[in-house]
Parts: structure tokens; sequence; C-alpha cells
């Protein structure tokens, strides 16, 4: 017995020796390290300028519109008159600006040397950025780095850099390009990804064509694998087919750079045929004159809008190459989500969408969707317009309590997420980031999981500044047969407080006194 017991253990030592323990092969905690892909125009973009210096691409545009912006007071009053010519002159200048940052040639490529910083795989893991001092120009897009990092390690989570004016080929060749580059440096067998809006397009055609086996989670955040009606929505041959939800814009993008905004008021004292003339002659000058040639635009276009668009305003010899990729992409990855999918899960890769809807669309604003992907697109779910239910009074547990959304044949009806009012890479800081970090850190697996995470929820942005919870309830959906239930008001902001002045329930308006009705920053009441 002795004599076999001393077999074992040798074996046992020598197996130790011979294979690398599964802390050393994998990031700290056992998990893979994680590959953030940050979406369209997340990564900071540099002119490289004769001396070898650099300028922030939109530096260049805000001095542009700060040095202008005495002709722009003028033009705008002329604009309410009637008469345009000095606003678009206007937007003419700012156009050229822009076009000489980050404009591009016919063929694709950019019209002058742009820099992308920081780049790479050994400065752009969360330990490397923050000591290279690169984390400021990758902090918006990359919020959920430092609470990976607390699962994995700092030197375990990296940011994939990529100049989002080309492709999704082009870019998911550097992606996996750079996801060999974090297996080599971290000593692991697979990576996992979290990507946001175009980044997750970039993740599907990476999963699409290459090795899948490389690959332990993904988690997709707002997702534009399918592409966007928003391109489509913009490039309308008249004017009076423009439809803009300015308002809904700019929350969107505040709430997007975490600021806290109630100027809808404001917004919507503009004359919308002003909006929509400023917006339509920006598309068919700055937006058409230099970003036909940006690849990823014709990339994110949705299906359904690509070959009318192609045909009316691509040329099909100065934009050869552009048609080439774009093609290649509208008939391969943007159509195949589910085989995708399908092959993914079979190599034994996790796979999780959260996406938002009830937020009006910037464009074509009747859809529902989180502003800039409608919530069909994201998931691949059957959705009504905002505002709207469905006629045939649908029910179940792929159905939104809203009766607006039906997951029955979404993409992937089990791991899918979707938050009310949650607006476009609003995951890095709404609740739904400790979603993102228990998926990929293997506690959470479906949304059958943990009942903090039901499959429709309320999103709690704290740009919306007040959310409502009901008290022991995982969701804020109200069941008949649940009895009596208390609702708990809190104050999200960080900075200011808050003053209610008003309940409504059921339509019936309820006041509230001065004293009783103030919320300071964090603070909840129960009501």
């Amino acid at each position: 017995m002795k004599k076999l017991l001393s077999i074992i253990l040798c074996a046992a030592l020598l197996f130790a020796l011979a294979v690398p323990s599964f802390a050393e092969d994998e990031a700290a905690g056992g998990a893979s390290p994680v590959v953030i892909v940050p979406g369209f125009g997340e990564t900071r973009l540099y002119r490289v300028n004769d001396d070898g210096s650099r300028t922030l691409y939109y530096h260049g545009v805000v001095d542009s519109f700060k040095e202008k912006l005495g002709d722009f007071i003028p033009a705008a009053l002329a604009s309410v008159i009637g008469i345009y010519s000095p606003l678009h002159s206007f937007l003419d200048d700012i156009g050229a600006v822009v076009g000489s940052l980050t404009g591009m040639k016919p063929d694709g490529t950019s019209l002058n040397p742009v820099e992308i910083w920081p780049c790479g795989v050994e400065n752009t893991s969360y330990k490397a950025l923050k000591e290279n001092g690169g984390w400021s120009a990758v902090d918006t897009p990359a919020q959920m780095a430092p609470a990976l990092a607390e699962k994995v390690g700092e030197e375990n989570v990296f940011v994939f850099t990529y100049d989002w004016r080309y492709g999704t080929r082009t870019l998911a060749a550097q992606l996996s390009d750079y996801v060999d580059g974090v297996l080599a440096a971290t000593g692991a067998s697979k990576v996992s990804f979290y990507g946001n809006s175009y980044g997750c397009q970039l993740i599907a055609e990476y999963l699409y064509t290459h090795d899948n086996s490389l690959v332990d989670s993904v988690m997709l955040c707002s997702p534009g694998w399918t592409g966007t009606r928003m391109v489509g929505d913009l490039f309308v041959e008249s004017k009076n087919d423009l439809d803009i939800n300015i308002p809904a814009g700019v929350q969107s993008f505040a709430r997007y750079f975490r600021y806290e905004l109630d100027i809808d008021f404001l917004l919507k004292l503009l004359p919308k045929r002003i909006v929509r003339d400023v917006v339509y002659y920006a598309v068919n000058t700055i937006l058409k004159d230099y970003y036909l040639g940006a690849t990823s635009v014709w990339c994110l276009c949705s299906h359904e809008d690509y070959e009318e668009l192609k045909g009316r305003l691509l040329d099909p010899v100065e934009n050869a190459a552009v048609i080439e990729e774009a093609d290649y992409v509208q008939n391969g990855v943007v159509t195949h989500i589910p085989e995708i999918i399908e092959a993914a899960q079979a190599a034994g890769v996790r796979f999780a969408v959260i996406a938002g809807e009830g937020v009006g669309m910037m464009t074509g604003h009747d859809e529902n969707g989180d502003c800039i992907v409608n919530i069909s697109n994201a998931t691949g779910g059957e959705a009504t317009m905002l505002g709207k239910t469905f006629t045939d009074g649908r029910s179940g547990e792929y159905i939104a309590p809203s009766n607006d959304l039906d997951l029955t044949n979404a993409f992937l009806p089990d791991n899918t997420w979707v938050f009310q009012g949650f607006t476009h890479g609003q995951c890095m800081w709404d609740v739904s980031a400790d979603l993102v970090i228990g998926f990929l850190s293997g506690s959470i697996d479906d949304v059958y999981s943990d009942p903090a995470f039901p499959r429709f929820a309320d999103s709690r942005s704290p740009a919306l500044t007040v959310s409502l919870t009901l008290e022991d309830r995982a969701d804020n959906y109200l069941d008949t047969a649940a009895g009596e239930v208390k609702a708990v008001i809190r104050n999200n902001s960080g900075e200011n407080a808050v003053k209610i002045t008003r309940v409504r329930v059921n339509g019936l308006d309820y006041k509230v006194s001065g004293a009783a009705g103030k919320l300071e920053p964090g603070e909840s009441r129960v009501v």
C-alpha cells in the first residue's frame, strides 16, 4: 500500500510540474482575462501634426466652434425668419474642420494621418492605462474596467482601441491579433469579451470568422450587431422626410457622458423646421462629403436600408473598396447572428445580451429602443412602436410586462436582459454593471440565476435622477395577486437634492409638501 501511495504521490508531483496551475493559466480567481471592445466613436483619434505633435480630433471642432460663435448667433437668428444661408455657411466652416480631422476618402482610407492612443496590448491593460496616463482617453467606454479588475486583476482587463471609421471585417482581424496578444501576455488559454454598440458587431464577426475555442464568455451591451435604422433615417432624400427627436438625442448623450440635464423645456422651444434644416444640411454636407467613405457607417446601416442607400449614395468605382467590405458584412455577420451564436455555444462560449427599450429613437423616434438601436435589432425579438402594445394581448415569461416586446423568438431568449428606460451605452454605470460582472465571472448564467436581475426590469440610471422600486421585489412590475406593496423613491444623484412635488398613481394626483418631498443625494423614502 505504501508503495502504491508513493507512486500516486510521485505521479501527482510530476503532473503539477508539467502542467501550469489553473491560477497561472487564467486570470485571478479562475476567470479569463476580459477584453472590452468599445463602440463607434469611443476610441479617441488624434491627428498627427507636421511637428509630430498630436491634436485630439474633437478639440479642433470645439475650438473652431468657439472661434466662430459670433457668426453662429446672428446666423441662428436669421434662420428664425427663414434666411438659412448664414447658418449653412457656418456649418460649412465647421464641416471643413471636422473633415480635415477625421474625414475619409471615397476609397475608405483616411483623408489625413490619424493616430490611436493608447493602443497595443502592452499599453491598454487597465494596469498600464493607469500607469501611462491613458485611462483618461478610454474611461468613458471602459467604465466596467475597475470593477472587472477587482475580479480578475488590473493586469487582466484590456481595452481594445481601434479606428472606428473602418469596416467590421478589417477591425475584427485587428481584434483577432489583439486577442492573441492578450493570451500571450497573460498566459491564459481563453478571453472573455464585453462589447458595447459597434463593438458587439466586431465581436460577432470575430466569432464568425476566427477561433471560437479562444473565447470563454461574451456579454454584449446595446448591441449594434444587426445595425441601426439611424443611418437610413439620416440619409433621406428630402428634408421633409427627416424626423429628428432632438430632446431624446440630447438626453441620451447626456446620460452617456454621465451628466444630469433637465432641458426638455428649452429644446421644445426650438422651431422644428430649423432643427430639421440644420440636421439635414449637416448630414448632406459634413457627413456626406467626409464620411460616406467610412466603411463602418455602411456596416452599421440596417440590412433593411442598405441596398437602397448604397445604390443612391455610393459610386461603384470611387467607393468600390467600401462597397466590397460592406457587402461582405451585410451579407455575412449582420444576417447570420443566430448561426454565429449557435456555433459559438457549441464551442462552449457563454453568451448574454443587455438591451434597452422604452426610449424614443433620435431618428424615426416612434421606434422603441435605446435612442440609437431599436430593441428589435438589439435582441432579435418582436417589438411594437414606442408607447404601443401588442393588440393580441400577449402574455408569458418572454413577454415584457408592458406588453410591447416579445422575446419568444429572440436570438437569446433566456440570456437577454431588457432594461426599461435604458439609454444607449448606459450599462457602464447603471445597476446592470453588477450583472455584467456577475455573468463574466460565472456567478450568473441566465435570467433565472439571480432574482435581482430578472429578464425585464427598470433602469436605475443616475441621470434619470429619481428611481422607483417596489420594496422586497426584484422588479418594478405590479402583480395583482401579490397583495399590498410599498414603493421606494430614491434620489440617484450624487450631488443634487431633489424635491418631489407631485406623485401620480393610476391617473390620480397627490401633492407632496415641500419638507416631506425633499430627498438629499442618495436618500430614499418609502411611500
